[in-house]
């Protein structure tokens, strides 16, 4: 009974000991896979975290893409500065184009959370690209630059050293080591810490005034305005063209006042001599739409019509829902007078205009007289790319930037393409090609 006894003792204390190790093995397990997961929770790169690292690659690529790309550009916009052959210009501004949106992408790219500092690295790098766009059009134009524009892109460069400094900076130190978390030697630094320290002047140049998408101050067309009929006048006119309308307010643009209306489902503005501004319904149809362009121009001519201008469609485009836009233009002596513009939004599927615009035809005032150059018809077809089968040449009145162009409006064909070909009448040179339909183009 005594060795019986001691054998079920041995036995039971052996067990214990089995189920504790067991337990302490769990333990450890538990503990170290859960810190494991911590880290990768963390962004801390390791070995075992081969995704983090792959990303850490692409965010690397990225920024040192970005410093090249700011060190071509600040050499660049320095040696355009001070280059007084147009040939090197523009080439040279070609390249600070490219540079700039790859600058733009880049930092698109990168793990930087966003501020101030990040939106002004962005538009520095937009309207870097696009200044230089515009600058290459003004030397075909000009043949030179002002001093004005120089002085321009002797700014930009200031910043351009500025931003180059710090990225490279930040790649070259300890803090670099890691983009996802900055975790250098001393743990600490990250990308948008050091893009949130950019001094706020370093990042200030010439405010850009030009004829461009990411002008500082943009142009805007000045309404041309007559005589107040007041109130009253213009509230009767909305009612006869629209019926049930309720006045909301007055808007003031430049010295023209503007009447603003709700309609039963939509809005309506009017200038203060009781033109239609602005015109757009809120019913729209989900059929299916089987207008054709012809159809889609009667039902705008008879919209303008109705609204009191006088113009003429010209080009549709037709959007992925059911709306057509419709181009219209005033033809003056058989001049097609472009700025000049009138646009109308046809719903297909109901065959209805849903909204109208009138921005262009009441903000232009004539520049000039419809008085063409010496150059002749003939003369001006000698100019366009035999690659394009010409259909039609008219008369227009163009405007490309700030200036107006008395031209020849040629239309033709091109690998199934339309397009139309302006040359200016005065100097016998393009001035702007149009894609109408079959690729992306600023109208169809």
């Amino acid at each position: 009974m005594v060795k019986t006894s001691k054998i079920s003792t041995f036995w039971i204390i052996f067990l214990a000991v089995l189920v504790a190790l067991a337990i302490g093995v769990a333990g450890y397990t538990y503990v170290t896979l859960n810190s494991k997961v911590s880290k990768m929770q963390m962004s801390i790169i390791d070995d075992e975290n081969v995704y983090k690292i792959g990303q850490e690659n692409i965010y690397k690529q990225s920024l040192y893409t970005a410093c090249d790309n700011l060190q071509q550009m600040d050499l660049l916009l320095g040696k355009v500065a001070v280059s007084t052959s147009t040939k090197n210009q523009a080439q040279m501004l070609g390249q600070v184009a490219v540079c700039a949106q790859a600058v733009e992408q880049c930092l698109s790219n990168l793990p930087i959370s966003v501020s101030d500092n990040y939106y002004a690295c962005q538009q520095f790098a937009n309207q870097v690209e696009d200044y230089s766009n515009y600058l290459i059009g003004q030397l075909v134009d000009n043949g030179k630059l002002t001093l004005k524009e120089q002085s321009n892109l002797m700014s930009l460069d200031s910043v351009a050293t500025k931003l180059c400094t710090a990225l490279t900076d930040y790649v070259q130190g300890d803090s670099g080591m890691y983009v996802t978390n900055g975790s250098g030697i001393d743990g600490s630094g990250t990308l948008s810490d050091t893009i949130d320290g950019l001094e706020q002047d370093s990042l200030c140049y010439n405010q850009l005034c030009y004829d461009g998408n990411y002008s500082q101050v943009e142009h805007k067309a000045k309404l041309q305005c007559g005589k107040d009929i007041g109130k009253e006048q213009i509230v009767n006119k909305v009612h006869k063209l629209f019926g049930k309308a309720k006045f909301v307010d007055t808007i003031q643009s430049g010295n023209c006042t503007l009447y603003d209306f709700d309609l039963v489902n939509g809005r309506v503005v009017l200038t203060q001599d009781g033109n239609v501004l602005l015109f757009q319904s809120y019913n729209k149809t989900q059929q299916r739409c089987n207008m054709t362009q012809e159809q889609a121009k009667a039902v705008a001519q008879n919209c303008i019509n109705w609204m009191g201008y006088s113009a003429v469609p010209m080009w549709v485009q037709q959007t992925t829902d059911n709306s057509i836009f419709v181009y219209c233009y005033p033809v003056v002596d058989n001049v097609v007078i472009y700025p000049k513009s009138v646009v109308v939004e046809v719903d297909c599927a109901s065959g209805k205009a849903v909204g109208m615009q009138a921005k262009g035809y009441l903000s232009y005032t004539a520049h000039q007289n419809y008085t063409f150059g010496d150059i002749s018809q003939e003369q001006a077809l000698k100019t366009v790319s035999r690659t394009l089968k010409v259909t039609n040449t008219t008369k227009a009145l163009w405007q490309k930037y700030d200036k107006y162009h008395m031209c020849y409006q040629v239309e033709g064909v091109a690998n199934g393409n339309k397009y139309l070909v302006f040359v200016d009448s005065v100097t016998g040179k393009e001035v702007d090609i149009i894609c109408l339909d079959g690729c992306t183009g600023q109208m169809k």
